[in-house]
């Protein structure tokens, strides 16, 4: 497990690049964790789909972005929450600060419910989802019957459980942010 990052890391790419691109991760809990589940959640209000908060908000309103998105690595050691898009960082981060002090509305939290749940009994509906499912629970939850617990967990989260999982990993000394631009243009004379 690696030590708790002290501050915030940057790394800038210069590159031929066709479109300027902005990455954010942020380290996260373990799979087993209860603020993953929220942070999940969290996830599918932010960035999950074109009614998405940071869509709608960067894409469609401030037109700062042509897309964005994003995941949550997860396992046996903490993980990473990560963000990328096509933006200014600043107005990233913005947001998700703001989720951290006012965390989101009861609206969102069912929608991520929904959606999540969703997921959750479209992959029960395979033998290889129930399958991937059972696995996942037995190695990173403990045991398989914990897979049967999710949806009743889904519906467990709150608001207030999101606002936490945000303010505990969207810290800028828990991000490291990378940025890729292409070459510096040269003055004509």
């Amino acid at each position: 497990v690696e030590p708790p990052q002290q501050g915030e890391r940057r790394i800038v790419i210069e590159a031929d690049a066709q479109t300027p691109m902005l990455h954010i991760a942020f380290h996260a809990g373990r799979a087993a964790d209860p603020e993953t589940l929220a942070m999940n959640l969290l996830l599918g209000i932010l960035i999950d789909g074109d009614s998405s908060r940071l869509h709608r908000v960067l894409v469609e309103e401030e037109q700062l972005a042509i897309a964005i998105g994003g995941f949550q690595f997860e396992g046996f050691d903490p993980g990473l929450v990560y963000f990328y898009a096509a933006l200014l960082e600043a107005r990233i981060i913005a947001e998700l600060e703001r989720v951290a002090a006012e965390g989101v509305g009861e609206d969102e939290l069912a929608k991520a419910r929904n959606m999540a749940l969703a997921d959750y009994w479209r992959s029960m509906a395979t033998i290889s989802g129930k399958a991937a499912g059972l696995g996942e629970a037995a190695v990173f939850h403990g045991g398989y019957e914990k897979l049967f617990d999710l949806p009743a967990n889904i519906e467990a989260v709150s608001t207030d459980d999101l606002r936490a999982a945000a303010e505990s990993v969207f810290r800028r000394d828990n991000a490291t942010i990378g940025t890729l631009y292409g070459p510096p243009v040269e003055e004509q004379e």
